[in-house]
């Protein structure tokens, strides 16, 4: 039972220390998400843009 207790506070107190880190690569991974969703859309535009018009 000691040695649970002792695995809880230690992965406990890795997470709370470690939470400034994930919080860091959480936002730089949304970044590069919304970037890539951004050139995605704007290629898109461009690309229905300059089709030929249909008569």
């Amino acid at each position: 039972m000691e040695i649970l207790l002792d695995y809880f506070l230690q992965t406990s107190t890795f997470l709370s220390q470690a939470r400034p880190v994930i919080g860091l690569v959480a936002g730089i991974l949304a970044a590069i998400l919304a970037a890539q969703a951004s050139w995605h859309l704007t290629d898109r535009v461009i690309a229905w843009r300059q089709r030929p018009e249909e008569d």
